[in-house]
């Protein structure tokens, strides 16, 4: 009874000093993630390895959204649950996501790197223990010697958790990063949507083209005033003959250069080089009653 006893406080212990040091409040604002020991399958000695793994939990814990829990504090916990066998050899998912239940943890990272040769070949992945998936994961040839592999570690981790950060936190949308909150690495990349700049083309393609299409409107007004003016010269108004046809003349005139123009833009728009990304296409073809045709243009302009 004593024995059970005191084992279950070794216990609470253990996962209180992984999971409950910080406040509440702390605790409520960083997400527990657990970070796993590196393996190998060659080439690396296991202290490289265990140095490996704390370069990996700094970077997690600099990215400032995340409550690092470390390989050894991992193993604290697992030894006083009597899971010895979770400790080594625990490759698979399945096995992963034990260790994330045992702990009380979603999010899990596991990593290995292995040596060819003068190359090391570096594999991170970010697991959702609950699901027993990979939400990111990245796979890094790395040359160079061991200075290279040093600089690859927090740039690949910090890949991971860009992937991973849409899982772990859906509501920020397609602005989210993981490392907001403060204390985040410069160089954190970031998913977001970026605009590309215009290319000459299109952008004198929109010129021309819409300024085409304001002229021939012009034009169209012109043509609606020299009938108002025309009608008015049927009825007696001799003083509108004048009028009608300055209007006329200048509504063909716009009419004519706004045609010019809009047919110019489009075919800026379609010599553009990345005309065929943006799926730009235009079709000139007959009408099927034969008394036509018809041009149709395609695209996001």
């Amino acid at each position: 009874m004593i024995t059970k006893l005191a084992r279950n406080c070794v216990v609470a212990a253990g996962l209180a000093a992984v999971l409950g040091c910080l406040s509440p409040a702390a605790a409520a604002d960083k997400i527990p993630v657990a970070i796993m020991e590196f393996t190998t399958k060659g080439g690396v000695t296991q202290q490289q390895m265990d140095a490996l793994g704390d370069l990996l939990a700094d970077t997690v814990r600099n990215l400032g959204r995340y409550r690092v829990i470390g390989s050894s504090d991992i193993k604290s916990v697992l030894l006083a649950q009597e899971k010895r066998s979770m400790v080594t050899g625990c490759n698979d998912m399945n096995c992963m996501a034990e260790i994330g239940g045992a702990l009380g943890v979603r999010w899990m990272v596991v990593g290995n790197v292995s040596k060819f040769g003068s190359a090391y070949l570096l594999n991170i992945k970010l697991l959702d223990a609950q699901k027993v998936k990979v939400i990111g994961s990245e796979s890094v040839k790395v040359t160079g010697g061991e200075e290279e592999l040093l600089d690859a570690v927090p740039k690949t981790t910090r890949r991971v958790f860009t992937k991973g950060a849409r899982v772990m936190f859906p509501r920020d949308g397609a602005a989210t990063t993981a490392g907001a909150g403060g204390g985040g690495d410069p160089g954190l990349e970031i998913s977001r949507q970026v605009s590309r700049p215009m290319s000459p083309g299109r952008l004198w393609g929109h010129i021309t083209f819409w300024s085409g299409l304001g002229l021939a409107a012009f034009g169209g007004v012109g043509l609606w005033q020299g009938k108002s003016a025309a009608d008015k010269y049927a009825d007696g108004d001799m003083g509108a003959w004048d009028t009608s046809r300055t209007w006329t003349g200048m509504g063909f005139t716009c009419l004519g250069l706004g045609a010019a123009a809009m047919v110019t833009g489009v075919v800026l728009w379609l010599l553009d080089p990345g005309a065929e990304e943006h799926g730009t296409t235009a079709v000139l073809a007959p009408l099927p009653d034969g008394t036509g045709t018809a041009f149709t243009l395609t695209g996001r302009f």
